[in-house]
């Protein structure tokens, strides 16, 4: 039954990211991924004299265009599928998916910023480390946040069926 309630609510939670990404694309990419992203970097480089131009990172140097899609929302609505199929409180399911999600968000920050600094010095790995590193480090973040988001968690118990 779990494998069902993850499996429906991932193809509900990514149907409806899809039919609101034109309004809200706009806003999780640009103001919540590429401007703190941006901040970031400036905050560990400062003599880069990086800025956040729309969906774009850069400086003088390089840049890197965050395209939507890579603002971490399909991992972080995959993570709350799995905390949805766990059967646990409710309480425990959202303070798990909070956190989680939280934790992801700044991951993947943490990802974009990196590849800009990608990009200005080893842009010749760029490919790799975004397309086979990066999303599979965000992923291997939320497969062990799931796994620590429900461990220890004792299974609600089954209702007793009428004979």
């Amino acid at each position: 039954m779990a494998i069902v309630t993850f499996l429906l609510a991932f193809m509900l939670f990514t149907l409806s990211e899809y039919a609101f990404r034109q309004k809200l694309g706009p806003f999780v990419n640009g103001v919540m991924t590429v401007r703190p992203a941006a901040r970031l970097v400036a905050l560990l480089a400062p003599a880069e004299h990086v800025q956040a131009h729309g969906d774009r990172i850069q400086s003088s140097l390089a840049y890197v265009r965050v395209a939507q899609g890579c603002e971490g929302v399909d991992v972080m609505l995959m993570f709350v599928a799995g905390m949805l199929a766990v059967r646990t409180s409710w309480k425990r399911t959202v303070a798990g998916c909070v956190t989680g999600v939280f934790i992801l968000y700044l991951c993947n920050l943490g990802r974009v910023a990196g590849l800009w600094f990608c990009v200005r010095y080893w842009p010749a790995r760029f490919e790799a480390m975004h397309v086979i590193v990066g999303q599979t480090a965000i992923i291997v973040v939320a497969v062990m946040l799931l796994a620590l988001g429900t461990r220890g968690f004792v299974p609600l118990p089954r209702r007793a069926e009428n004979p």
